[in-house]
């Protein structure tokens, strides 16, 4: 798993965790059209590096251990939560 920063043309942005960059794209495009009802026109993945300084390495370790896809959020007294997002139907 890997943490990924994912940046739109209309200026959303939201981190995700996920096993690659394909999946990193499907939390975003999900997350996008539930956020705002339609397709981002264009968005950049950007893979997170651990050890950067602006993140708490032992809270990254530790949500991406739990394996989960989703959109992550941060709080610091509580870490990072990944939450997955249903697949839309059809």
């Amino acid at each position: 798993m890997h943490m990924f920063k994912i940046i739109a043309g209309d200026g959303a942005t939201i981190t995700a965790c996920a096993k690659d960059y394909d999946s990193a794209a499907d939390v975003f495009i999900d997350w996008h059209l539930a956020t705002y009802g339609k397709h981002p026109d264009e968005f950049e993945v950007l893979k997170r590096n651990r050890r950067w300084q602006g993140l708490n390495r032992a809270h990254v370790d530790e949500v991406l251990a739990k394996g989960i896809t989703g959109v992550a959020t941060y709080d610091p007294a509580q870490g990072w939560t990944v939450t997955p997002l249903a697949m839309p139907e059809g």
